[in-house]
């Protein structure tokens, strides 16, 4: 009989948690990745809800569950709660240093620990330099780098100039000989000398022998060396002869360029020899724009130069041996607006620079002695003019002391 009761008060408390277990035991979530399974309760039961509770909570990311609870019967009704979505916070880019590591611009959620940052690592910010050879002058390096933010270099060589080294044997071009220096692209001449030539067109020093004769200029011989007398070309630029058949070009004769509308430029060579630009040589070179004189030439004659309409500027080389222009030397050069005269003139003839419409500034190297017909001027202590001295100075003669 006892074993009976023992019995049935077992049954009993069976049939109590099974009574618990279908009325509220599915009330807790889930574990793991499973879906929540509500209590569906008594289906006769008109159910009383109370307050919406979670069951999972909503995160940025991902979405939650709620439910309520009949009170009556223990049944549950559930609703999705959507994700919440990051809460960002933005935080501004800073640039790597050469020290310290710097960062993209990035977010970050003040609810969780999601974040956007990307690390970027102390670096050089470097300049290729790119390898330099050493020249007889200068200094040479290998290729390097270097930072632009702080005096980081990276290792490289640095190479002593070369110095000029000479060749043993002289070598020679068209218008000198001399030693060259051996390293290539120098350039570098030592002891050059302007050849000077034998009737067979050999230089006495260095052998060198003229392939052949200019035969666009005709020469005739002078005191002291040839002079040109005829011009058979047509070309813009001209390069005077400094020698023929082995002595110095020493004067334009009158007339070899007259009329040369094509001309444009004349040069002269570091050797030229010329002491003269005769009468009306150029004259009518409506094209001539800018005559640099060597400092050999020591006088213009008449009319050398009238006409040269386009002729801006004339030159005189360093320590110029000019000593006088002829009259109407420079007549008509309607562009030449500035002029310097070489300590060494003593003569400016009558009308020398007449209708030199915009001659406006006249610098006298030598300030002191000028006279004008006989009337002595005043020159400022400038070397410029005074006294209305650029209208003087078109018309009269001048001389000094």
């Amino acid at each position: 009989m006892k074993s009976v009761r023992i019995i049935s008060i077992l049954l009993l408390l069976l049939a109590v948690c099974l009574l618990y277990v279908a009325c509220d035991g599915g009330t807790e979530p889930p574990e793991g990745d499973e879906p929540y399974q509500p209590n569906q309760g008594d289906p006769s039961c008109v159910h009383t809800y109370g307050d919406w509770i979670p069951v999972t909570a909503a995160t940025c990311e991902k979405d939650g569950l709620d439910k309520r609870v009949c009170s009556a019967c223990g049944g549950e009704e559930i609703r999705p709660v959507t994700a919440l979505g990051h809460d960002e916070v933005s935080h501004e880019a800073k640039t790597p240093t050469c020290t310290e590591i710097g960062w993209e611009a990035y977010v970050t959620c003040a609810r969780c620990d999601y974040s956007t940052y990307v690390e970027l690592p102390v670096a050089h910010q470097l300049i290729h330099r790119p390898a330099k050879a050493p020249t007889c002058t200068s200094y040479g390096y290998d290729a390097y780098d270097t930072c632009v933010n702080c005096p980081y270099v990276t290792e490289f060589t640095k190479y002593d100039a070369l110095g000029h080294e000479y060749a043993t044997e002289m070598a020679a071009d068209e218008e000198a000989h001399f030693y060259p220096c051996v390293h290539e692209g120098c350039g570098e001449r030592k002891n050059a000398e302007a050849h000077e030539f034998a009737p067979s067109n050999r230089c006495y020093k260095c052998s060198y022998r003229r392939e052949t004769e200019d035969n666009r200029f005709i020469f005739a011989p002078v005191e002291g060396g040839y002079e040109i007398v005829g011009y058979n070309g047509n070309e813009s630029t001209v390069t005077i002869p400094y020698a023929y058949n082995g002595q110095n070009v020493v004067g334009i004769g009158r007339g070899v360029f007259t009329n040369c509308t094509e001309l444009q430029r004349v040069n002269f060579t570091s050797y030229s020899r010329i002491t003269y630009i005769g009468e009306e040589a150029f004259m009518g070179c409506n094209s001539l724009s800018l005559i640099v004189l060597p400092r050999s030439v020591e006088e213009v004659r008449t009319r050398a130069f009238s006409g040269c309409s386009a002729l801006y500027g004339i030159s005189f080389g360093i320590n110029s041996k000019m000593e006088s222009f002829g009259p109407y030397a420079f007549e008509n050069c309607k562009k030449l607006s500035v002029l310097t005269v070489p300590s060494e003139v003593k003569a400016i003839g009558v009308y020398a620079f007449s209708g030199c419409d915009v001659l406006g500034s006249v610098t006298f190297v030598s300030k002191t002695g000028w006279y004008a017909d006989g009337v002595s001027v005043n020159v400022r202590s400038d070397g410029t003019n005074a006294d209305n001295l650029t209208e003087k100075f078109v018309s009269a003669a001048w001389a000094r002391n």
